[in-house]
């Protein structure tokens, strides 16, 4: 009998929103970099992303390699972290999406959910037409109710 070994974290409903704030930790430290602290700082890391991640595509490009689940989930577990501290959202596991998503209401109460590592992957694939600060300025709207859910 095979056994597959599903090997994406991010699917994987039985963990706790701590498992994804503690890959974000482990993403800084390999960077040698301290955490963000603040809405502001987590707010300067998103509007950095997506350079972050054209460094992060380019120098895969030169060593002839792609991403793995491993890179979504550090960088995910970063933007997510930053996403969570900004909106005052959390980690949630979406039956709907099938995955750990960030979540929090609108204004007008109705609930979100940004997939972060699905976008995280769209804009490693797709490059600035997926840009992350674009995203980011979208989700604020949708909160703030000026865009529909």
């Amino acid at each position: 009998m095979n056994t597959l070994i599903n090997l994406d974290q991010t699917k994987d409903e039985s963990l706790k929103p701590d498992f994804f704030t503690e890959e974000a930790a482990r993403f800084f430290a390999a960077l040698n970099v301290p955490i963000f602290k603040s809405k502001e700082q987590a707010g300067d890391f998103i509007e950095t992303f997506d350079a972050t991640i054209d460094t992060l595509v380019s120098e895969m490009k030169d060593m002839a390699t792609t991403y793995s689940d491993e890179t979504i989930l550090l960088f995910g577990s970063a933007l997510g972290e930053a996403l969570r501290i900004v909106f005052d959202a959390s980690w949630e596991y979406s039956d709907a999406q099938n995955r750990w998503v960030i979540s929090r209401k609108t204004l007008k109460g109705d609930k979100v959910e940004f997939n972060v590592f699905r976008k995280l992957k769209k804009r490693i694939e797709n490059g600035m037409d997926d840009s992350i600060g674009y995203y980011f300025v979208v989700n604020k709207k949708i909160i703030s109710g000026e865009l529909a859910a």
